[in-house]
């Protein structure tokens, strides 16, 4: 009787063990699949550390904060998170996502270090992308912020590394030494530009070590990645083809742009046209099994540029999801505060809301 007492109690345990690890399964699938989609708002210039643009509205999963490595690491080992810990802490305590975009600004004292290799363009002095003294400043930077500990809510209020916080949940590197801090060309001055240029060297020497350091020490973010339709001298195959192929290795990775529009030929018309084109940005068309997502051109409700305005006009912000969505299976949208705010676009942010989250 105690056997069979015993082997049914046994029985029951396991059940229930099973169904407790099914559940959290189901319940991690459910979390992980959520950072991976949604509506952020973009930050702005005010407030303390850029934070007035959040939001809790139940249609915005997050927040997307651009702030450099230049602001949090004002001399060569000095690092100062007080930001990161404002913004994380904020977002954490209204139940929204973390999007963090390291902008291209980078220490001013990489450019004195001899031991760093650098050249000028723009009139700007630079350091040399594949420069392996400048990565390992990049990697050691990025050490300190991943381990950087803030008070989680949804771990019993206790102090945790920035890299496991359940807010936590995009990252966008920067490059260092390319234009902007992201794979594409300013005009004139072109990844391709820069002195001692080769896809080895970019690759190999850049991107990869970029990469392996980004997933290695934020195993639990996705990671978006700019990526243009960039070329060099090589027509055979184009440059953003074959760094298209390095980023594939990765999982839980995407590639981005900030470029997102669509306008209307009138006020009433039932067609929108979407930018940027499939023709165009084939990269995001054919993404090897990437993620893709993507910053609004600009704002609907206020332009603050005059070349973006035929691309936004007649239209609305939604539309923009919607290109999107269609033309490129984008799960990622970062949408300025204003046409966030707009009572009469809020009802079709909802819509866009519940469909990315049902895909």
């Amino acid at each position: 009787m105690t056997y069979h007492f015993f082997s049914k109690h046994a029985a029951a345990s396991l059940a229930a063990v099973i169904f407790f690890c099914l559940i959290t399964f189901h319940t991690y699938a459910q979390q992980a699949t959520s950072s991976l989609t949604g509506i952020y708002v973009l930050d702005g210039n005010r407030g303390t550390f850029r934070d007035a643009n959040i939001r809790d509205y139940e249609f915005v999963d997050g927040f997307a904060w651009r702030y450099s490595w230049q602001e949090m690491e004002p001399s060569h080992g000095n690092y100062d998170f007080r930001p990161l810990t404002h913004i994380v802490t904020r977002l954490a305590a209204i139940d929204k996502k973390f999007s963090w975009i390291i902008m291209p600004d980078l220490p001013r004292y990489l450019v004195q270090d001899r031991q760093i290799s650098t050249y000028i363009a723009g009139g700007t002095l630079r350091p040399v992308p594949w420069d392996p003294d400048l990565l390992e400043r990049y990697r050691a930077f990025l050490t300190a912020a991943a381990n950087h500990r803030i008070a989680d809510p949804k771990a019993g209020g206790r102090l945790v590394r920035l890299r496991d916080h359940s807010a936590f949940a995009l990252f966008h590197p920067t490059f260092p030494g390319t234009p902007d801090g992201a794979l594409r060309d300013e005009g004139a001055f072109t990844v391709s530009s820069v002195p001692g240029f080769t896809r080895e060297n970019l690759i190999e020497g850049n991107i990869l070590p970029v990469m392996s350091m980004t997933k290695a020490l934020f195993p639990n973010q996705v990671t978006f990645v700019s990526l243009w339709p960039i070329h060099d001298d090589n027509r055979r195959q184009a440059l953003w083809e074959d760094i298209e192929a390095a980023i594939s290795r990765y999982n839980r990775t995407g590639l981005w742009m900030d470029n997102l529009a669509a306008s209307r030929p009138c006020p009433n018309c039932s067609n929108y046209r979407g930018f940027p084109e499939q023709s165009w940005a084939q990269h995001l068309a054919n993404r090897n099994g990437l993620l893709t997502g993507f910053q609004m051109l600009g704002s609907w409700d206020r332009p603050f540029n005059v070349n973006h305005v035929p691309k936004l006009r007649f239209a609305r912000p939604t539309d923009g999801i919607d290109h999107g969505i269609q033309a490129f299976d984008a799960q990622y949208f970062e949408v300025y505060v204003w046409d966030i705010d707009n009572p009469a676009w809020q009802s079709d942010f909802r819509r866009y809301h519940q469909q990315l989250h049902q895909q």
